[in-house]
């Protein structure tokens, strides 16, 4: 990357600047609509029911994401950003974001079965409890109601193995899913592309990058935990700066290319 955290840091809060009320008033509403709409819709006694529901409003979710993603490339290019474009993914092909989203929940699901099945049926027989497990709860947090194991203390091998096999699924999941960080922005800005389209145009943006967007995210840990400090409150303001700072970062990326493709 040749530009630097700091420099990407400081074009976003100048591309906030004057426009914080705006971009904290459409996460805001996204907020509002997601949160009220799983309150009224998701609470089903029938688990086919509640699933269907559940995939639905993310689905939703992600639709809402993408605009908001047009917020933020909006502030890094100075063009005029509103709360409407919030819902611009309504009227931009949606059917393309339903797809983006499905495929990378596939994906997903695929790298976390092996997971599912050591949860479901090694950790009870080796007498670990997923709670024991460093980050199983945070990609699980359902398993904290499974049968807890017979045996009253995890083996140490068992505890060792399995801690370093989730901390591995952390870092695979990273891996895939940082291939896919600038879809939304690319869904924007080439429209012509199908959604395997951009999902292949995003690996290939983000080849030799991935070590670049962990530091760049690791950076706004300070702030993170500031905004686990306010109860929440804070990543209203945090969000934004992180993710404004995230579009620059797609922005050095086009740049870098188009200066490779000009020699």
């Amino acid at each position: 990357m040749n530009i630097s955290y700091r420099e990407l840091k400081t074009r976003a809060r100048l591309s906030l600047m004057g426009h914080y009320s705006t971009v904290i008033g459409a996460l805001l509403l996204m907020t509002v609509i997601t949160q009220t709409a799983s309150w009224l819709f998701v609470g089903s006694d029938n688990r086919i029911i509640s699933s269907l529901i559940s995939l639905v409003l993310a689905v939703f979710t992600e639709i809402l994401e993408a605009g908001m993603s047009l917020i933020y490339l909006n502030l890094t290019r100075d063009r005029t950003v509103s709360s409407g474009n919030l819902f611009s993914a309504f009227r931009l092909y949606p059917d393309k974001v339903i797809l983006l989203t499905l495929m990378l929940a596939l994906i997903n699901l695929v790298i976390l079965m092996p997971a599912f099945l050591i949860l479901a049926f090694v950790m009870p027989r080796a007498g670990v409890c997923a709670a024991m497990i460093p980050g199983a709860l945070f990609f699980f947090p359902g398993v904290s109601v499974w049968p807890r194991p017979a045996v009253p203390a995890a083996p140490a091998v068992s505890f060792l193995l399995l801690t370093l096999f989730f901390l591995l699924l952390a870092l695979l999941l990273y891996v895939v899913n940082a291939n896919y960080t600038f879809i939304f922005y690319l869904y924007y800005d080439d429209t012509a592309s199908s959604a395997r389209g951009l999902m292949r145009k995003s690996r290939e943006m983000m080849r030799g990058r991935k070590l670049s967007l962990a530091g760049l995210i690791l950076s706004f840990a300070g702030y993170l935990l500031l905004g686990i400090a306010s109860l929440g409150i804070g990543f209203f303001w945090i969000i934004p700066y992180l993710h404004t700072t995230l579009a620059h970062f797609y922005l050095s990326v086009c740049s870098e290319n188009r200066e490779a493709d000009s020699f």
